[in-house]
């Protein structure tokens, strides 16, 4: 839940930056509207990679451990 806040102050962040820096004329209006649309268009994907990046941040990868396993259940 933490990262995909994160995930989604980033987007809203990097919006706003790159409508004001590139699109003077836009009003606050419209680039909030925009901003929200992305954020409801990108919900799932961001939710998705929020929770990729949770267990990779928590689970390691032992490439070994599969091998481990399967010689423990056939000595057990």
């Amino acid at each position: 839940m933490y990262v995909a806040y994160g995930l989604g102050v980033a987007l809203f962040v990097t919006l706003w930056t790159s409508f004001n820096l590139f699109f003077d004329n836009i009003s606050i209006g419209i680039e909030i509207a925009i901003i929200v649309l992305a954020v409801i268009i990108l919900g799932p994907a961001m939710y998705s990679l929020s929770k990729i990046i949770w267990a990779n941040m928590f689970i390691s990868y032992s490439p070994k451990a599969s091998s481990k396993d399967n010689d423990n259940s056939a000595n057990g």
